[in-house]
């Protein structure tokens, strides 16, 4: 099976979440891992791209997934990225950054980030649970409540959060070094 290496970031002030609301499903700042780049670095380009931030404080907020594609996926129109693969491979990353976006903006900069409250951010997730993206949903929505339980941002500061959530990541020689996994 070939798969696509994807980092995804969750960014948290407080009890707010960086997220991307505007279209009919939850989008946090995250997507394909190029050749040679680590997962991490992977997450901190996607957040410039797409959000227009520079995240500091990269931490592994989840072990990584392995989610299945729905056979019309990546045939899709402007999905070129996803063309000839059958799933993803996440890795699920948490960090910080500025409250406001970056002056200079990427071409792949989507204007809908912006903060909202994590319990909303939930509650809008629970309703794609049951679709096609169900399990990466769980995981959203796990790292989501175990911010919120915590009281406060998760942060590689946080030694009991590091220790659990140490995980070595590879850099990728090949996107399609996952094959057959």
């Amino acid at each position: 099976m070939k798969v696509r290496p994807r980092a995804e970031t969750f960014i948290f002030k407080e009890n707010r979440v960086l997220a991307n609301l505007t279209g009919d499903h939850v989008v946090f700042p995250g997507g394909g891992i190029d050749v040679n780049e680590s997962p991490k670095d992977a997450a901190k380009r996607e957040c410039r791209e797409e959000a227009a931030r520079r995240l500091i404080n990269v931490t592994v907020a989840h072990a990584p997934t392995m989610q299945f594609w729905p056979k019309s996926y990546a045939k899709r129109k402007g999905a070129k990225w996803a063309d000839g693969y059958e799933g993803g491979l996440t890795y699920w990353f948490t960090g910080s950054t500025s409250d406001a976006p970056l002056s200079e903006k990427h071409r792949d900069y989507e204007p809908g980030f912006a903060w909202h409250h994590s319990k909303a951010v939930i509650e809008r997730l629970k309703k794609d649970a049951g679709g096609d993206w169900g399990d990466d949903v769980k995981v959203r929505i796990k790292v989501l409540e175990t911010h919120l339980a915590a009281g406060q941002a998760i942060s590689p500061t946080k030694k009991s959060i590091r220790t659990l959530f140490s995980l070595p990541y590879p850099t990728l020689q090949t996107a399609g070094s996952l094959r057959d996994a």
